[in-house]
């Protein structure tokens, strides 16, 4: 390899150091991470009752999420099995949560084009990975809350590798491998066990490979239907489904339902499609899918037609989440649930513009090729004006008094012999990293679940005058 060669080898890892550093930032955030709300009260049943009983309460009187339930209880485990303190454990499973992410990210796009080079995938992974989180209707919800990030997120990352793993098969027209269908399998009967909406998704996501296959290797797209199923029928029979759904009265009417789907789905279509962050990382993937990423001719006609099914493919697929929560709610998606739907729009949208780079690829001089790269350093430095990444840089000043405050208040918790504690009110609450605050009312939710927690009979907060 000449020097010439090994220099255009790595330049794309240095031309992903705007996105790398945007994801330092974000990682940093979490080490003033803390528990609040339903991470005190699984921990709470998992230190009493473990996880088998953990998942049994809450099957049989909250919901069927098992696999989202099972992740919250990480740090309560681990905590557990270590002697290492719950706080001290919390922010390491957001570390490595965020570090899965990104990696999950970064092979599955990487996917879309055949010999990629790994300064390529890095430059291509961590760019949509940035892109992602700086668009995040809630940042707190999909970094700094295990349980906001583990029944929306995990099912992202799981929505996103069937999806991609779909189309990569279909563009190339190879049949999926046996070993392929058995892991993709896995991964939808776990997917459908996230949450309400996953399931319908990777229905969709089969059903359409196996359309566009006319009908070809029909058994493993059954398989995966069957898997994806099942998961959905333990997530749905579960008794708390219907106790939680009677704290929702204003639930269950369907032709309203269609409306607010398209109302909502169409309000965060707009912001996104206004957003800087958005327009850069649509630049920067057809740079690189035209002048960088390895050449790889495929039918013009096959490739818009599987381009095109994408789009509607996954437009469909985030309507059909605004239509679950509404009829289940009345409400809107959750905002933890939109970041999920958010995951999916750029990934799909992608998978759809790296179809079409398919068409317009060429065979660029070295210098062309270096030109693009720098195109696509240009274009990663506009994340940094992504909504998301603004709101954390005016709460920064916030962060260190936060993170005190909460140590001080786990101290008391910890140390005081008395039954019943009043807590001092917060002088600092980011909405980056906190959202409900402990109360007067200790029968209230955050409060209940911090006594539990501490084995306290009551955990309130001084409520000033």
């Amino acid at each position: 390899m000449t020097f010439t060669n090994r220099a255009l080898y790595f330049l794309p890892g240095l031309a992903a150091v705007a996105p790398i550093f945007i994801l330092f930032q974000l990682a940093s955030i979490a080490l003033y991470a803390a528990p609040e709300t339903d991470d005190f009260c699984l921990a709470s049943h998992f230190n009493a009752d473990g996880l088998i009983g953990t998942l049994e309460i809450y099957y049989r009187t909250l919901m069927g999420r098992m696999v989202p339930l099972a992740l919250i209880t990480i740090p309560a485990a681990v905590a557990k099995a270590t002697a290492v303190d719950y706080f001290t454990v919390y922010p390491l499973v957001l570390l490595i949560g965020m570090l899965i992410f990104v990696a999950s990210m970064t092979f599955a796009v990487g996917r879309l084009w055949l010999n990629i080079s790994m300064p390529e995938r890095i430059l291509i992974g961590t760019t949509l990975s940035a892109a992602a989180m700086v668009l995040a209707v809630s940042l707190r919800e999909m970094l700094y809350w295990v349980s906001g990030s583990a029944p929306y997120m995990v099912p992202a990352i799981i929505a996103v590798m069937v999806l991609i793993e779909l189309v990569r098969s279909s563009a190339n027209d190879t049949n999926l491998r046996p070993a392929t269908v058995c892991l993709l399998c896995a991964l939808c009967f776990f997917g459908a066990l996230c949450n309400e909406f996953t399931p319908l998704w990777l229905i969709a996501f089969i059903s359409a490979s196996l359309l566009f296959r006319a009908g070809r290797q029909a058994g493993s797209h059954v398989a995966m239907l069957a898997s994806t199923a099942a998961g959905f029928a333990i997530l749905l029979l579960s008794p708390g489904n219907a106790l939680r759904m009677e704290s929702y009265p204003t639930g269950g009417k369907l032709s309203e339902s269609f409306v607010m789907a398209s109302h909502f789905l169409g309000l965060d279509l707009w912001w996104l499609c206004d957003e800087a962050a958005t327009q850069a990382w649509f630049a920067f993937l057809v740079i690189f899918s035209i002048f960088i990423a390895p050449r790889q001719a495929s039918p013009a006609k096959r490739v818009l037609l599987l381009a095109g099914g994408i789009v509607l493919l996954v437009i469909g697929c985030a309507y059909a989440a605004y239509f679950v929560a509404f009829f289940a709610t009345g409400e809107d998606l959750a905002t933890r649930g939109r970041n999920e739907v958010i995951v999916l729009l750029l990934v799909g949208i992608s998978c759809a513009v790296a179809m079409i780079g398919r068409i317009f690829r060429v065979l660029p001089r070295w210098h062309v090729r270096v030109v693009a790269l720098i195109g696509c350093a240009a274009m990663s430095v506009f994340l940094f004006n992504g909504r998301a990444l603004v709101a954390v840089n005016r709460e920064r000043p916030q962060f260190v008094a936060f993170w005190k405050e909460t140590m001080e208040r786990h101290a008391l918790l910890q140390t005081s012999a008395a039954p019943a504690v009043v807590v001092s009110e917060r002088s600092v609450k980011p909405s980056v990293l906190m959202s409900a605050d402990l109360t007067g009312d200790p029968t209230r939710m955050p409060n209940d679940c911090v006594a539990a927690f501490y084995s306290k009979t009551s955990v309130i907060a001084h409520q000033a005058d």
